[in-house]
């Protein structure tokens, strides 16, 4: 049986099976994809729009909403396919990094997924040591860490930041998403110096993700055991693993791994298969335990289950991260001997509490509510109090933070729209 540091090796190699016409350098196959997807996405929309549709357009519609499908698909397979490609010391895909780094400056809802590939792109990129790399593919290296840079310059972290947008900020893997992102970018701008880093006024990143990380090593996580969104957490974790300064943080996020990793192996079926309680999840993993990102980051750490035949993003992280090459034996040994109880999670009222005693976070409604919103209660008479506070708070003192959301009054009012504050 192969060890686990080669089977890492052997997913880094899937960029060697990159599909044909896609340029290693200028990206081609990236930009084919994009362009497909955009094609069929505008040719489903102008469907739509038409009142009267015969029945062979109906059928055209449907087949054209299959194919944006399937390429979307495509796309997200690829997304992580630089990652692969830095750690290779190869030329990345140019097309594949600007249509990322687009998504960032538009500020689009789930913009997160993509901040924190570029993130690890910057990190993976500044761990190579020059001398490895041929002056063209350095340069190449370069140009993208300054574009990818250039696209955070606007970029929204937390609710409250400045801006009017569809970001979303309600739960536990966008938290620590943005805060990661933020802290790392941050922490690379100080270590690079000059007038700008001095100009930029420090936040409060590295207190948010030293309380979310205290907390969960406590508490564990609200999303635990979640085919999709605890791989999002675990990409998070990772970068804090491999690229922050702070000893503190790089070890408490080395434990949240850890602990993810554990949690999720306790329930991985022999055959490389994950079903699993979990604290959010959707009717088609509770159909099917197979053919996720989940299953060949199990497939990664223990060999079970068919190997990876395509690039995905949380496995990505975990081939290309040194936590891979050290797995406390104890997260291993969760496959075969699995802990037998569980400690999910505490009461709002004691998170609230927990909130307001931080010396760092202070009891702030503008850094509470984020925190309680994690937990996924957010009907909990508590947090709704707390969150109409922050409505509240931001129409008072964020001129340019527009109000968070849109709601729609009880039946029996006005349907129509109106914002809170």
């Amino acid at each position: 049986m192969t060890s686990l540091a080669e089977r890492c090796d052997t997913f880094i190699c899937l960029c060697d099976a990159e599909p044909p016409g896609a340029s290693s350098g200028g990206g081609g196959g990236a930009a084919e994809d994009a362009a497909a997807v955009g094609a069929a996405a505008a040719a489903a929309a102008a469907a739509a729009a038409e009142k009267q549709l015969s029945k062979k357009k109906k059928k055209k519609k449907k087949d054209l909403k299959k194919l944006s499908k399937r390429e979307k698909v495509k796309s997200e397979h690829r997304a992580a396919l630089n990652l692969l490609l830095a750690a290779s010391r190869r030329p990345l895909l140019e097309a594949l990094v600007e249509h990322q780094c687009q998504e960032v400056r538009k500020r689009l809802p789930g913009s997160d997924f993509s901040a924190v590939r570029l993130v690890r792109l910057v990190g993976l990129i500044k761990r190579v040591p020059a001398a490895e790399l041929t002056p063209e593919t350095r340069a190449q290296y370069d140009a993208i860490i300054a574009t990818i840079f250039e696209a955070f310059e606007d970029y929204r972290f937390w609710p409250t930041d400045d801006g009017s947008d569809l970001m979303i900020f309600w739960s536990e893997n966008h938290l620590i998403l943005y805060q990661s992102t933020q802290l790392l970018l941050e922490q690379w701008r100080a270590e690079a110096g000059g007038s700008a880093a001095e100009e930029r006024p420090s936040s409060p990143c590295k207190c948010r993700v030293l309380f979310f990380l205290r907390q969960r090593k406590r508490l564990g996580f609200f999303e635990f055991n979640s085919h999709g969104y605890i791989m999002f957490t675990l990409s998070a974790l990772l970068n804090l693993v491999d690229f922050a300064a702070d000893d503190e943080i790089a070890t408490l996020a080395r434990d949240g791994v850890s602990q993810i990793l554990g949690n999720v192996l306790s329930f991985a079926l022999p055959s490389g298969v994950f079903f699993s309680v979990t604290g959010r999840g959707y009717l088609k993993h509770r159909c099917s335990g197979k053919g996720y990102d989940v299953n060949n980051v199990i497939n990664l750490l223990t060999g079970a289950g068919p190997r990876a035949r395509q690039v995905t993003s949380a496995a990505a992280f975990l081939a290309t991260s040194k936590y891979a090459r050290a797995v406390p034996p104890e997260v291993l040994a969760q496959w075969r001997a699995p802990s037998r109880s569980f400690r999910i999670g505490l009461s709002v009222n004691a998170m609230v509490k927990a909130l307001r005693d931080d010396p760092a976070l202070g009891g702030r409604v503008g850094e509470m509510v984020p925190f309680l919103w994690s937990m996924g209660a957010y009907f909990h008479p508590n947090v709704v109090r707390h969150t109409v506070d922050l409505l509240n708070y931001t129409a008072r003192t964020k001129s340019k933070c527009k109000n968070l959301w849109k709601v729609r009054w009880r039946p029996g009012r006005p349907s129509h729209q109106q914002n809170l504050a």
